[in-house]
């Protein structure tokens, strides 16, 4: 039997930044870090964009222990940008859009690298949907288990600093509106 989970996730919200839109100039931009320079976790969070929001619309089964969702990120760059990361760890990406429209992608373990169709002019709103599926990973490291825990009947999560990314595509961001 699944169950349905839905989660609103709300973040910093953003202030001082007016809308901006997409800039069909065969690039322009240039791509986002690929993390935000943690002396512990250089790749965790990403450059070039802040997030205001995620909606996330889940459903796991206990029984195979497969996640489905479908992750709606609502964001503002903070430059121009050409393509941008998020962290996500092994779960199956079966599509992106950005805006409406497909955009292309590819990863390199934890990194979940998006490219739009057109470059993001500076201080653009913007909305990301990840679709996805599979069996979310739980953490076995020195500091112990955490993670995406499965039980008999359901799941736990718990722990930081990357556990999101083993259940949904995410960031951290610098959080700090450009200047």
């Amino acid at each position: 039997m699944s169950r349905t989970l839905a989660v609103l996730a709300a973040t910093t919200v953003l202030v001082g930044l007016s809308p901006g839109t997409a800039t069909a100039d065969g690039g322009g931009g240039r791509p986002g870090a690929p993390g935000i320079g943690d002396p512990y976790y250089p790749l965790d969070g990403n450059g070039g964009y802040d997030v205001a929001h995620y909606d996330l619309d889940v459903t796991y089964d206990p029984d195979t222990d497969v996640l489905t969702g479908v992750a709606t990120i609502r964001a503002v760059t903070t430059q121009r940008l050409s393509a941008f990361n998020l962290d996500f760890e092994g779960m199956h990406v079966r599509s992106i859009t950005v805006d409406g429209n497909e955009a292309d992608w590819s990863r390199d373990a934890g990194e979940l690298t998006v490219t739009p169709q057109d470059s993001l002019a500076q201080r653009a709103e913007f909305t990301t949907v990840v679709r996805y599926d599979g069996v979310p990973r739980t953490i076995e490291d020195d500091l112990g288990t955490s993670g995406f825990m499965h039980t008999d009947d359901g799941a736990v999560v718990a722990g930081q600093p990357d556990v999101a990314a083993t259940w949904f595509p995410s960031t951290i961001t610098h959080g700090t509106p450009p200047r």
